[in-house]
C-alpha cells in the first residue's frame, strides 16, 4: 500500500470538505440554494481531488523527506524510522525517503549487538548468529552505493550486520565501527501498516 499518499489524501479531503461546508453555510447570502451548492461542490471536489492531492503531497514531502538531525531515538518521532533504529542510538542523522531511510548514529558496540539479536528474535525464529561479518568480507562499493551521496566513508574496522526480512517487506544493513562507535544503516520497507506501528 502506498503509505506516502495517505497523509496528503487526508489533508486534501479535509480542505475540500471544509470548503464545501463554508460554501453551503454561505449559500443563502450568495443567493444560491444549499442543495445545488452541495451537489456542484461535491462534483468539483471529485474532479479536483487528484490535482489538489498532488500539490499537497509536494508540500508535505518537502517536510517529511530529506536529511534530518536528531539528538536521540525519542527525538526522531517517526515510527517508520524508529521501527529499524536502536533505542540507544544518539547523534542521529537520517535521510528519509518514501520506501526507507539511511542513518548514521553513535551507539556502543554492546548495545548494537543486543538490539540486533533482539530484532532477529522478534522477527525470526533464529538468533542473529553468523550475521556479523568482519571488514575483509565487506564490499566497499556496496557501501558507497548507499551512502556515497551523503559523503559518508566506510570505516577501516567496519563490521557488517544484516537484519531479517520483516513483515513490512524490508530489512536493514548496518556497517559499524567499534572504535568510532558509529553505525551506518540502510533500511528499506516496501509496505507499511498505515495505522499501527510495530516498533521492536
Amino acid at each position: 500500500m502506498f503509505w506516502t499518499t495517505v497523509l496528503p489524501a487526508q489533508i486534501t479531503l479535509g480542505i475540500l470538505t471544509g470548503i464545501i461546508i463554508v460554501l453551503i453555510y454561505a449559500a443563502p447570502k450568495l443567493k444560491k440554494r444549499r442543495g445545488s451548492v452541495f451537489v456542484w461542490g461535491t462534483l468539483l471536489s471529485i474532479l479536483l481531488f487528484i490535482p489538489s492531492c498532488t500539490v499537497v503531497m509536494i508540500i508535505t514531502d518537502y517536510f517529511r523527506f530529506g536529511v534530518f538531525h536528531f539528538r536521540d531515538f525519542n527525538a526522531v518521532n517517526d515510527y517508520h524510522v524508529q521501527g529499524d533504529l536502536p533505542e540507544a542510538a544518539s547523534e542521529i542523522t537520517v535521510e528519509k525517503f518514501p520506501n526507507g531511510h539511511r542513518a548514521k548514529y553513535t551507539i556502543a558496540s554492546e548495545e548494537l549487538k543486543r538490539w540486533h539479536e533482539q530484532f532477529w528474535k522478534l522477527h525470526d525464529s533464529t538468533i542473529a548468529r553468523d550475521q556479523i561479518d568482519l571488514r575483509e568480507n565487506i564490499d566497499a562499493a556496496d557501501f558507497a552505493r548507499w551512502f556515497g551521496h551523503l559523503k559518508w566513508s566506510l570505516p577501516i574496522d567496519a563490521e557488517y550486520y544484516h537484519g531479517p526480512v520483516t513483515a513490512r517487506g524490508g530489512g536493514y544493513s548496518i556497517w559499524y565501527s567499534p572504535t568510532e562507535h558509529t553505525a551506518y544503516q540502510n533500511s528499506a520497507y516496501w509496505s507499511c501498516d498505515l495505522w499501527f506501528a510495530t516498533v521492536p
